[in-house]
């Protein structure tokens, strides 16, 4: 069965709404003008990527994301210009970006599944005690913008909920309590949630291998004994920095210094 890179229906006009909402975000600059621009921009490589014309738009996409510009649909496109032109390496990269912001996406998921196909290396991740492993899926279900606003609104439920029932005397008073109950359940969960993705981006930081291909070593400076070699679009975790060489550990617990330009952090 053949397998199609998925641009998603949607994807444009979502990407465009985040895109015009970015600008609030920077109070150094003329809001509605920056908004306006950045938005015209997006459609202009929105619409060069449905004809086509995959250079045009990645340059567009890649010009907005220099100038601050983040968001799960623009990179996402990122991912998918560079996934026309081959680049393994860099759609990975980029697909892992998008995911940091749109976890649940289906389409997503797929062109990512879709672009490991084409890695070289297929290397089998060390076994996870399946209670973790449902417990992080159900963690990162959610993106973090997401938790962020349903946590607000669940806040203010509970804190309007508390004013109902002080006040009494009112036909909402019945519910005040069962609504104080569900919307501080919500906050819980929420909370911990937003604190657990916040844990596992904190405690490792993952980059792709963007390069053709990286030697890896027992130590850094490529002095030592040469350990395996990576080609790209290889997902690893780095666990430490020294003069230019990232200590990387892989999904089978293997291990080795390579050279920091061979890889791009997500």
């Amino acid at each position: 069965m053949i397998r199609h890179l998925r641009t998603g229906g949607t994807r444009a006009a979502g990407a465009a709404l985040i895109m015009s909402l970015l600008p609030l975000l920077n109070t150094h600059c003329g809001v509605d003008e920056t908004g306006q621009e950045a938005l015209r921009r997006f459609q202009e490589a929105n619409q060069n990527y449905s004809e086509g014309k995959f250079d045009e738009a990645l340059q567009t996409y890649l010009e907005l994301a220099e100038t601050g510009f983040a968001g799960g649909p623009l990179f996402y496109n990122i991912g998918n210009c560079y996934y026309r032109q081959s680049e393994i390496g860099k759609s990975i990269l980029f697909y892992e970006r998008a995911r940091l912001f749109i976890p649940g996406d289906e389409d997503l998921a797929h062109n990512l599944e879709l672009s490991r196909l084409k890695v070289i290396d297929k290397i089998t991740a060390m076994p996870e005690f399946w209670l973790i492993r449902l417990w992080r899926g159900a963690v990162h279900l959610v993106s973090p913008a997401v938790l962020s606003i349903l946590l607000t609104v669940s806040w203010l439920g509970f804190v309007a909920s508390l004013i109902v029932q002080l006040l009494g005397d009112s036909a909402w008073t019945r519910w005040s309590a069962p609504a104080a109950k569900v919307c501080l359940l919500v906050l819980l969960i929420g909370a911990t949630c937003l604190a657990s993705q916040w844990w596992d981006r904190a405690g490792t930081t993952g980059a792709v291998v963007i390069a053709d291909s990286v030697r890896a070593f027992g130590s850094p400076g490529g002095g030592g004994v040469e350990v395996f070699v990576l080609h790209q679009g290889v997902r690893v975790s780095i666990d430490e920095i020294r003069d230019g060489w990232y200590e990387i550990v892989l999904a089978d617990g293997n291990h080795g210094w390579v050279r920091t330009e061979g890889l791009e952090i997500i």
